[in-house]
């Protein structure tokens, strides 16, 4: 999996480990923590970019998930989307 707004030349990861090449959450990370960081953003928005990720990486690997989960989940993953597509829309 690759992440179109993710250069792992310039996004650097949060935590210091090398991002793989499937570790789609380390990618999102890194490209949120860098964009908000260069146009000095309040530390909420980061805050609330990166709890969109985590949710939904974490009911997306929960085995007893059920149907409310996985609304969710989805609901998440599309906030996601658009955080990044607002992110990317003012940093090119």
């Amino acid at each position: 999996m690759s992440i179109i707004v993710f250069d792992k030349e310039k996004h650097e990861s949060v935590d210091g480990i090398e991002i793989g090449d499937a570790d789609s959450k380390r990618m999102l990370e890194a490209y949120i923590n860098y964009c908000l960081k260069q146009h000095r953003s309040n530390p909420r928005e980061i805050k609330f970019a990166k709890s969109s990720i985590d949710f939904s990486n974490e009911l997306t690997h929960n085995r007893t998930a059920n149907l409310m989960d996985a609304e969710l989940c989805y609901t998440a993953v599309v906030s996601t989307v658009n955080i990044i597509r607002t992110i990317n829309k003012y940093n090119t």
